[in-house]
């Protein structure tokens, strides 16, 4: 399993279902409503606070340790 601490747009396709043009989008205004910058990342944390989800559950379902 690899280790990791951010979260991208591939990520939320699994994560949601939904095709990855609307995961980009979702991951910018998840982005923009941290008040990021659209060149920084999102982490897996800001991810799970954000849209209230356990982070062990997100780890589970996209196999990060």
């Amino acid at each position: 399993m690899e280790t990791r601490i951010f979260i991208y747009p591939s990520d939320l396709t699994i994560l949601t279902g939904k095709s990855y043009r609307r995961c980009w989008q979702m991951y910018h205004n998840l982005l923009d409503c941290l008040g990021k910058d659209k060149k920084k990342k999102l982490t897996i944390r800001e991810y799970c606070k954000l849209e209230d989800v356990s982070e062990d559950e997100v780890k589970k379902i996209l196999r990060i340790s």
